[in-house]
């Protein structure tokens, strides 16, 4: 299944025309929505163990609007050894990001904060 984004602004996500209005974890096969966080503005390798099943090898992660969630150096560390190339962008450069990808590469994991 692919997965596109619609439109993002603060707040709100619409996948495939499904509006969202809480943080989403994309995967190659479902949305999981809510995506809630051990903590809610830092991204741990806790957060994203659903991405360990899944066959794609590419992460793009939302930080925010403001870009205030924050992705640790062991969170990076963690991925790198799932065998996973991740990205960080605020979540309006994301979104652009995980299209582009989506359309080139697919299926491409995406870790979206959608607030702050």
């Amino acid at each position: 299944m692919s997965f596109f984004i619609d439109r993002y602004h603060f707040g709100n996500i619409s996948i495939n025309g499904t509006a969202y209005s809480k943080d989403v974890l994309i995967l190659s096969e479902r949305i999981r929505h809510p995506w809630w966080r051990k903590e809610g503005h830092l991204l741990q390798r806790v957060d994203l163990q659903d991405i360990e099943a899944d066959s794609a090898r590419v992460i793009v992660v939302g930080t925010g609007a403001y870009g205030v969630m924050k992705v640790p150096p062991d969170t990076y560390e963690y991925v790198a050894q799932q065998g996973y190339t991740i990205y960080v962008e605020k979540t309006e450069q994301a979104v652009t990001l995980f299209n582009e990808m989506q359309k080139k590469e697919g299926p491409v994991l995406g870790a979206f904060h959608l607030t702050c």
